[in-house]
């Protein structure tokens, strides 16, 4: 699980940089918006990409609130424990 959530950071930290801020340090409860600085069309992009890279939807079990790093890794969590 330690690469998924490497990969959460990875992707926020890609994101936050092509939309011109730079992200030193990327904590689980870091809240995505405020903490982060990332609006909704970020949001969506992370979560493109991370499905890109994953395969993995983390709303396909059901829709959730993701306002932490940690509420996304523990979405992609869930999908991975639940998959056969």
């Amino acid at each position: 699980m330690n690469t998924l959530r490497n990969e959460v950071r990875r992707t926020i930290a890609e994101v936050a940089r092509d939309a011109g801020r730079e992200i030193n340090q990327i904590e689980e409860g870091d809240l995505l918006r405020e903490t982060l600085g990332l609006d909704s069309l970020d949001l969506a992009v992370v979560v493109v990409r991370l499905e890109q890279k994953l395969g993995i939807d983390p709303f396909r079990v059901r829709q959730r609130s993701l306002r932490t790093v940690g509420d996304l890794i523990s979405a992609y969590e869930e999908i991975l424990q639940t998959s056969p």
